[in-house]
């Protein structure tokens, strides 16, 4: 485990000094946040400040736990763009490492761990390592913590960690029925049915979760707050609607 984490964390660190990222600064898009909290706690107190972000943001989104951690960043690094890049590239790291432990547990070789890791953290996605206010990087943690509890036979601590991630980034809800399959064949299960029954605390705290955080997304937030396909005219109404409630 300490192996695995040193290379990672040697990888990314490398990465973001090599590319001069720490010659860099905040982007305006979401980096921004940080600086935006880090602002408002001169005049206001932790929880405070997070009642009021957590408020706005739960117009356009639902992701309580990744808002807690960018506050937590603000309040402790500051504006000090190296340490919360460095904080990043530490998380990110440990997601690699659970990843790859997870691989290990499962039976997989060293050799293919390596490979799973790094199908699933390099490429376009790699970004989570790099940029420090997204909510992908602690939410791989958590999915990377489920996936190793889940290889450990800890069904009910990898159904926390998932609704941990979550409620760090909508997306990961996605991963539900993938880890579902994945306990399938890691138990070399091959029928639904039996597995569901076998392990129905699993499947149904799985479900519930899941159910629970698309519920709260599709009754309260909406699925038309915000979007990823670009800039479009129902997203400046969205943006107007926010700001003229502030």
């Amino acid at each position: 485990a300490i192996a695995a984490f040193g290379l990672a964390f040697a990888f990314w660190a490398y990465i973001a000094l090599s590319s001069g990222l720490f010659h860099g600064g905040f982007l305006l898009w979401d980096d921004i946040v940080v600086a935006d909290l880090h602002d408002r706690l001169k005049s206001a107190g932790f929880m405070d400040v997070y009642a009021q972000f957590a408020e706005e943001d739960l117009r356009i989104r639902f992701r309580p736990l990744v808002l807690l951690h960018y506050l937590a960043m603000a309040k402790i690094y500051g504006l000090n763009y190296p340490a919360l890049l460095w904080h990043n590239i530490v998380i990110a790291s440990l997601a690699c490492t659970f990843l790859f432990l997870a691989a290990r547990n499962s039976g997989a070789t060293t050799i293919a761990s390596a490979l799973f890791v790094a199908v699933t953290c390099l490429g376009n996605q790699a970004v989570f390592a790099m940029r420090i206010s997204l909510g992908e990087t602690p939410g791989m943690l958590m999915i990377g913590v489920s996936a190793f509890a889940l290889t450990k036979g800890r069904r009910m601590l990898a159904v926390v960690f998932f609704l941990l991630a979550a409620l760090t980034k909508e997306s990961f809800v996605l991963l539900a029925p993938a880890l579902l399959w994945a306990d399938m064949l890691i138990l070399g299960e091959k029928r639904i049915g039996t597995y569901a029954y076998t392990h129905r605390s699993f499947v149904v705290g799985m479900s519930v979760s899941a159910l629970a955080v698309l519920a709260v997304i599709i009754l309260h937030v909406g699925t038309h707050a915000i979007g990823y396909a670009g800039v479009d005219r129902e997203t400046l109404r969205s943006e107007e609607r926010r700001v003229g409630k502030e």
